[in-house]
């Protein structure tokens, strides 16, 4: 049986909003603010726009987004099929009312079939003119990724690439967070309409650099593809060295013949990473939830090795303002408050290294979880939507270069009371 679709559009008001910055404030009257749906605070940050309401069948007054559902809010949802057939690796809307977008590359995984890194390579990842730094590459970058960045990570936090909308927040004053470049981020939009599907293709046109070609590559060495609609789907993106590998011309093997054109060496060059070093991934168990104001929710963040080797990675979860955690099952190593109110908690740990399988069998990968308790902050205005930043991994390799992965931004509806 096909999952619910989602929540139907039940009309349109003119709420307040904190726009381009990852989350909201203020609010329309439920929970707080007046009936008009506006609020005077005096706030900067505070603008006025139409903002898509709904209505659930257990009596609450919830907010959508205007344009498109993003490709882990709408699987959370319940609006979206993923599937693997005679077509490839499929991603289906199965909502009748709303578009559904998926922006860069992410992990697919199943115990029954490939598991999969997918996305649109777009108009092609640009690494800079130091080449995509990957280990056999001649002109290889020292840091494993753009050299125009202006970060000792290689970073420039620009375009989008913390997961948000395009805007880095660098000369934005209602986000003071920091937010560094991730390249898993790189590639083009897909948009489905309702009711439609899309396949990617392994390897995709012209050996994988298409541009606006949905591809897909394998992200496992001894889990061979297989008809199955079982795939988990955190919201993790592809990590930043084997999307390299996928997106960037190479010639790993040095035979003088790029190896996209080769059948079989971008993989070959993925997998012989993933024997080599530690590969970290990051997702959680939903990135979005529908509460109200009095309600707590359990958040788990996830990290897998897939890498065969162990290491310590350095992670953070940024929340925005409005939203409190607490009960950790690992305690941060660091909470930071920004003067805006987010958010930002730290965590360094060890993670165990991917275990390789027979033939057929899944990967047995490294984890880590982090659970904890989400709350909206006192005098939260409801309905309203907070959004945080994208969940980032870094970890650096015994060549000195320092790798970034990154996840979904965890999204915390506040509903109201019809």
């Amino acid at each position: 049986m096909r999952p619910s679709p989602l929540l139907a559009f039940v009309a349109a008001a003119t709420l307040t909003a904190c726009t381009g910055h990852g989350g909201h404030e203020g609010g329309a009257d439920g929970d707080g603010g007046p009936a008009d749906g506006t609020t005077d605070t005096g706030d900067p940050c505070i603008e006025i726009e139409p903002l898509s309401i709904t209505s659930t069948a257990t009596g609450l007054v919830c907010e959508v987004p205007v344009d498109c559902i993003s490709l882990p809010e709408a699987v959370d949802r319940g609006a979206v099929a993923i599937s693997y057939g005679g077509a490839g690796l499929t991603l289906e809307n199965i909502d009748a009312d709303f578009d559904v977008c998926m922006d860069g590359w992410y992990l697919f995984m199943s115990n029954e079939s490939q598991d999969s890194g997918a996305g649109d390579p777009g108009d092609g990842p640009d690494y800079g003119d130091s080449g995509s730094g990957i280990p056999g590459i001649e002109d290889g970058g020292s840091d494993g990724s753009s050299s125009s960045g202006d970060g000792t990570d290689g970073s420039d936090g620009s375009d989008g690439s913390d997961g948000s909308d395009g805007d880095d927040g660098k000369d934005d004053p209602c986000d003071d967070t920091d937010h560094t470049k991730v390249t898993e981020d790189v590639g083009g939009r897909l948009t489905l309409a309702p009711l439609q599907a899309i396949s990617f293709g392994y390897g995709g046109s012209n050996g994988g650099l298409e541009t606006d070609t949905p591809t897909w590559w394998c992200v496992e060495e001894t889990q061979v593809t297989a008809t199955t609609e079982s795939f988990e789907f955190n919201g993790a993106r592809m990590p930043h060295p084997l999307l390299e590998l996928a997106l960037t011309e190479t010639d790993v093997d040095g035979d003088g013949v790029e190896d996209h054109l080769e059948s079989g060496q971008v993989n070959a060059n993925i997998w012989a990473f993933q024997r080599e070093h530690p590969v970290f991934s990051i997702g959680r168990d939903k990135s979005f939830v529908e509460m109200t104001a009095n309600r707590t929710e359990r958040v788990t963040l996830q990290v897998t090795n897939m890498g065969r080797v162990a290491d310590t990675a350095r992670f953070t979860e940024t929340l925005p303002p409005g939203v409190s955690a607490a009960n950790f099952s690992v305690p941060p190593a660091d909470i930071e408050t920004t003067p805006r109110g987010w958010t930002i908690l730290h965590w360094e740990a060890t993670v165990d290294a991917a275990v390789d399988t027979a033939t057929n069998e899944h990967t047995v990968y490294g984890m880590l979880e982090v659970s904890y308790d989400v709350t909206l902050r006192e005098g939260a205005a409801c309905p309203l939507r907070h959004e945080g930043r994208a969940p980032q991994i870094r970890w650096d390799t015994d060549d000195a270069r320092m790798w970034t992965s990154s996840g979904s931004p965890l999204i915390v509806s506040c509903c109201a009371r019809e």
